[in-house]
């Protein structure tokens, strides 16, 4: 449908010897993915089936997922080779990633693209890349109508220019899912919520209604209103 129309396909050069990269990917297992994430009402296992999309099509081997929360940035899932995808709630932090790339990839609300970040004299005093040398990252801001959702924070160790334009249309089309599906899955989230509260509300006011009955009415009348919804008129005896 449209959600794969145009952006990944058409930005390709009839001339490009690798045009076919792209193009070949398994289309129909993104579209079985959308259509999983569409009925999915668990939020971490939302978070984990987007994520393992993100690496799966991107070609990182280490990977966070942020939202952002009000003014601050929470990780919603992390992903390294040896522990796969795990969902997770922290506030990212300069151990996590370079939050100096992450804050400007936010004010600029564009992608950024880093080969060796480490012996870029821009960036080598940057703590994180003293103790962190990847060979490649990309910084990708998440937007929903135009305003930052969240971020991708995606390296490769092992190789160089593992990040390009090509892999930036496909984060666009699987991060437009990603803003859709979350926002998605934090109203319901929200709105359970509001019933739980309701319904708790509901239990607190009913619990003392038959406390209050119990002092005016006998048993018996208090039976009969709970099971036919009336109750006959009672004889008191003075």
């Amino acid at each position: 449908g449209d959600i794969l129309g145009g952006s990944i396909l058409e930005e390709q050069n009839a001339g490009e010897s690798n045009a076919g990269v792209v193009a070949g990917m398994d289309l129909n297992l993104l579209l079985q993915a959308n259509r999983a994430v569409k009925s999915e009402k668990d939020i971490d296992s939302l978070v984990e089936q987007l994520m393992k999309a993100i690496i799966q099509y991107s070609g990182a081997d280490t990977g966070y997922l942020l939202v952002k929360k009000r003014s601050d940035l929470v990780v919603k899932a992390k992903y390294t080779a040896a522990t796969g995808v795990y969902t997770m709630a922290a506030y990212a932090d300069n151990d996590m990633m370079p939050m100096s790339i992450v804050k400007y990839v936010i004010r600029l609300k564009e992608p950024l693209i880093l080969n060796q970040p480490a012996q870029i004299p821009e960036y080598s005093n940057t703590r994180y890349f003293e103790k962190n040398k990847p060979k490649s990252l990309i910084c990708y801001p998440v937007l929903k109508q135009g305003e930052i959702f969240g971020v991708l924070y995606l390296e490769n160790y092992v190789n160089e220019a593992v990040f390009d334009e090509k892999k930036i249309n496909i984060l666009n089309l699987i991060s437009a899912q990603v803003a859709v599906s979350l926002d998605n899955a934090f109203l319901y989230e929200h709105l359970e919520s509001r019933v739980l509260e309701r319904t708790e509300v509901l239990e607190a006011e009913k619990g003392k209604t038959e406390e209050m009955l119990e002092n005016i009415l006998p048993k018996a009348a208090i039976e009969e209103l709970k099971r036919t919804g009336k109750t006959t008129a009672q004889k008191f005896d003075h």
